[in-house]
């Protein structure tokens, strides 16, 4: 699979330092953009996710006292009987 991506006139000197990069690194210029975006889309992953996590609000109820199955239908029983 082939990838073209338009580089305007004003960020030559990226592809430059990318250039320099694979040299350096004896590593193809394509494997070094491969690994940045698979790098950007994870952190974007987890930004996003944690976003979401902020916008969910969190209410404190304050100490919760251990229910068991009679607590959990007294008040149903309650009403039933009431009768």
């Amino acid at each position: 699979m082939q990838l073209n991506v338009n580089v305007p006139k004003g960020r030559e000197d990226l592809l430059r330092e990318l250039d320099r990069a694979a040299r350096e690194l004896d590593q193809t210029k394509s494997e070094l953009v491969l690994d940045a975006v698979e790098r950007y889309l994870k952190d974007l992953g987890e930004r996003l996710a944690r976003d979401l996590d902020e916008d969910i609000p969190v209410l404190d109820l304050g100490p919760m006292k251990d229910l068991d199955r009679a607590d959990l239908y007294a008040e149903r029983e309650d009403e039933k009987f009431a009768r």
